[in-house]
């Protein structure tokens, strides 16, 4: 029977987002699937999160990325691109998965959340994401959306981020579940390209017929279509160009 080893040196939140597509393959093939030991995690909700139920192995897949193909078509997305890096002849998932049913928090109903932190972003693309530009493309969206009752997410227990205070009100997250359980019950969200946005496409994929989520993020052009088709980029998703404003409408593709 054939193995498949899911391993990534990244340890980010969207890193690891972007292989949980790959135990659905190993089912439908019949193949045995196992987590490295050696997988990065920045913290250990993510594995709880996203891969506790897998066996875990001593070993490292280092070679996914050699087989990797970019199909520069509207429906094409890094999430795609791994599955075929990890030698499927398939990429039917443009979404990744989570393993977990979040919990609908009436008070969120028809709150606006926002979270503009980032770790990569902010750390190679700072003459960019200046807090002026950022807030300028904030304020863009909240015309866009006709957007009111907006609180930012205050992660009482993560340090190492870098955010943009835009509001003084906040809402409280204690964990990955919490911020799973806000996304899932909260009708707007607005954010920077980083692991919170690919969590919120997810949810809004995976859970579509009970969440009413609207997800705005922020990001540049060199990350988005048509310049770069293996980038997370997901069509449920409203996306803005921080560096020339080009806006890419969200539509209700799921997959």
């Amino acid at each position: 029977m054939k193995k498949i080893v899911i391993y990534q040196e990244w340890g980010g939140l969207g890193d690891n987002l972007a292989h949980t597509t790959i135990p659905r393959l190993c089912k439908k093939y019949g193949y045995e699937c196992y987590l490295s030991k050696h997988n990065k995690f920045r913290n250990n909700e993510t594995y709880e999160l996203l891969f506790k139920d897998l066996p875990l192995i001593d070993e490292k897949n280092d070679t996914w990325r050699d087989n990797t193909r970019i199909y520069k078509t509207t429906e094409w997305n890094h999430i795609r691109s791994i599955q075929l890096g990890y030698g499927f002849t398939e990429a039917p998932y443009s979404y990744p998965f989570i393993n977990y049913k979040p919990k609908y928090i009436k008070e969120l109903k028809n709150a606006t959340l926002v979270d503009l932190s980032s770790i990569h972003l902010f750390k190679y693309n700072s003459n960019i994401l200046t807090p002026e530009n950022v807030k300028r493309i904030y304020n863009k969206i909240l015309e866009l959306g006709n957007i009111d009752k907006i609180h930012q997410l205050y992660k009482n227990n993560y340090t190492n981020y870098k955010e943009m205070i835009v509001t003084d009100k906040k809402y409280k997250i204690d964990s990955l579940f919490d911020y799973c359980d806000a996304l899932y019950s909260c009708k707007n969200f607005i954010t920077i390209c980083s692991g919170q946005s690919n969590l919120a496409s997810t949810i809004k994929n995976q859970f579509h017929n009970n969440t009413k989520l609207n997800i705005y993020t922020i990001s540049l052009q060199k990350h988005l279509p048509p310049i770069n088709y293996d980038s997370y980029f997901f069509r449920n998703t409203n996306y803005i160009a921080l560096d020339n404003g080009t806006l890419y409408k969200a539509t209700q593709h799921k997959g």
